[in-house]
């Protein structure tokens, strides 16, 4: 796809990022962070084959301690929170979190098959899926920069190495959303589309970019509306298919869950009000203005529209994943720089396609 670029960019350039790509790659497997997250998941990959409470939940303990440690184990019992105290004490707990995990059935699945067909036990798979996703990061973001040292940048971003160590499933989805962008970047419309719904699967919100891309092409006349529509079923398909066979609790559940986790969610009642969603809403926004890296991308974001025009591809690519972050914003008003890592990714692509490091013409659409 970049052969008239690798003719003439310096094969040690390549080479270079190929090597602190493996290295970066190995780093996340073998010097993971620990997230909190890793043990539900955890105990959605050994429930899938082992269906009784109690022995997840011992298998899920055992894990853990071989994880952290003995004396990090027994400081994380003494955690005031309800959600990891009814975790780390009931096997009921447990249970009763997964569908709030298990709703990212891809992410699941591919720890599961590591789990099933490798000497791996389910915290390891977790890391290796996170760590191996950095790989199709790594050879998009340097096949549509064209620019070795600017993919390079964009790697070793904080928000892409966190992904990358920590056991959620930011880094596959982000890997299949640029990967299908990418596609759509070079026309390649049909693949692109089938990528970004498969995406779903490893974090359902992505239905809302799927949609927005979805229209975008029959705005521009690049599928007929039929195509468009049956597209949009499919993602709409998709997205109630993993909700109801993963037993999820609703968007009202998670909204307040962010909120202020319980313990037994099965067994709460979960109402929301007006006020609930503003204190939440209000709550997203102080977070979301005290974040560094956010400003700093926005910056970049802004910045290459300004270099490139809105009749860019790259742009409108932008605009359609800024658009959708905004839209999942307002849903799920709880920022993290690891949600938005997609529109990290597209601004500093973007960006990069005006530079000239070296004597390759960039992609600019």
């Amino acid at each position: 796809m970049y052969s008239r670029c690798a003719n003439r960019v310096h094969s040690v350039q390549v080479s270079a990022f190929a090597l602190l790509l493996v290295v970066v790659t190995a780093t996340a497997y073998f010097r993971p962070f620990f997230y909190p997250d890793v043990v539900p998941y955890a105990a959605a990959v050994i429930s899938a084959d082992e269906h009784n409470p109690q022995l997840v939940h011992e298998a899920v303990k055992r894990e853990l301690i071989s994880e952290i440690g003995q004396e990090k184990y027994q400081s994380l019992l003494c955690d005031p929170s309800p959600w990891w105290s009814a975790m780390m004490s009931s096997p009921q707990g447990l249970l009763e979190q997964l569908p709030f995990y298990s709703v990212k059935p891809l992410y699941v699945a591919a720890a599961r098959l590591l789990v099933r067909h490798t000497p791996l036990d389910a915290f390891h798979a977790l890391h290796l899926v996170s760590a191996l996703c950095l790989i199709p990061i790594g050879i998009v973001l340097l096949l549509w920069t064209r620019q070795p040292l600017a993919a390079a940048l964009l790697l070793l971003t904080p928000t892409v190495l966190f992904a990358g160590r920590a056991v959620t499933p930011d880094a596959l989805s982000t890997a299949l959303v640029i990967s299908g962008l990418y596609l759509l970047f070079r026309k390649r419309n049909w693949w692109g589309c089938a990528l970004l719904i498969v995406s779903i699967y490893a974090r359902p919100d992505n239905l809302v970019i799927c949609g927005l891309v979805f229209l975008w092409l029959v705005y521009k006349r690049e599928m007929p509306l039929i195509h468009g529509a049956l597209l949009s079923a499919l993602a709409l398909v998709s997205f109630h298919m993993i909700s109801w066979l993963s037993g999820f609790f609703g968007w009202t559940a998670i909204f307040l869950n962010s909120v202020a986790a319980v313990g037994f969610p099965a067994q709460h009642v979960f109402h929301l009000t007006l006020h609930d969603y503003a204190k939440g809403l209000f709550l997203g926004i102080r977070s979301f203005c005290s974040s560094s890296e956010i400003a700093i991308w926005i910056f970049v974001g802004i910045l290459a529209v300004k270099r490139l025009g809105t009749g860019n591809r790259s742009v409108q690519l932008l605009s359609m994943v800024a658009a959708s972050t905004a839209i999942r914003f307002l849903i799920f008003p709880f920022p993290q720089d690891r949600f938005f890592l997609p529109a990290y990714l597209i601004s500093g692509i973007a960006l990069a396609s005006t530079w000239k490091l070296n004597n390759c013409e960039p992609l600019t659409g």
